[in-house]
């Protein structure tokens, strides 16, 4: 059972593939140790405020299923928010580049 969160509503469970945690790892690596402070913020986001959190991209055609963009510098994420499930697949995981990484 979801954990409620602190507006009282129950917490929406967030699915992330394999590839996306393998992805994820190699962020961690590249950006260093406050990249886990980024996740955690990116996570707790979609499990208390998917709908409220980035930017609508488009609607699915299977019921209320909306795409979503998101950043928290250097993190990008696309995720899908299935309302009635309330659920949350992350689709998508980037980096922004880092300022003075370029050679």
């Amino acid at each position: 059972m979801s954990q409620p969160s602190p507006n009282g509503n129950p917490d929406w469970k967030v699915e992330v593939s394999a590839l996306i945690i393998q992805k994820l790892r190699q962020f961690s690596e590249i950006v260093g140790q406050w990249f886990a402070l980024i996740l955690r913020t990116v996570v707790q986001r979609l499990r208390t405020s998917p709908e409220e959190f980035g930017e609508p991209m488009y609607h699915l055609p299977v019921g209320s299923a909306e795409v979503r963009l998101a950043a928290r510098a250097p993190l990008v994420v696309a995720y899908v928010v299935f309302r009635e499930s309330r659920l949350v697949w992350i689709i998508k995981a980037s980096l922004l580049s880092i300022p003075g990484s370029a050679n």
